[in-house]
């Protein structure tokens, strides 16, 4: 159980570390 709501946590954040690194690239590019 533990090691699912570890693996639903790292889910739910890895949209917003893509988000970020999206935000960080334009950031660069620009």
């Amino acid at each position: 159980m533990l090691f699912y709501s570890h693996f639903l946590i790292n889910y739910s954040l890895w949209p917003k570390v893509c988000i970020s690194a999206a935000t960080y690239e334009q950031q660069v590019t620009r």
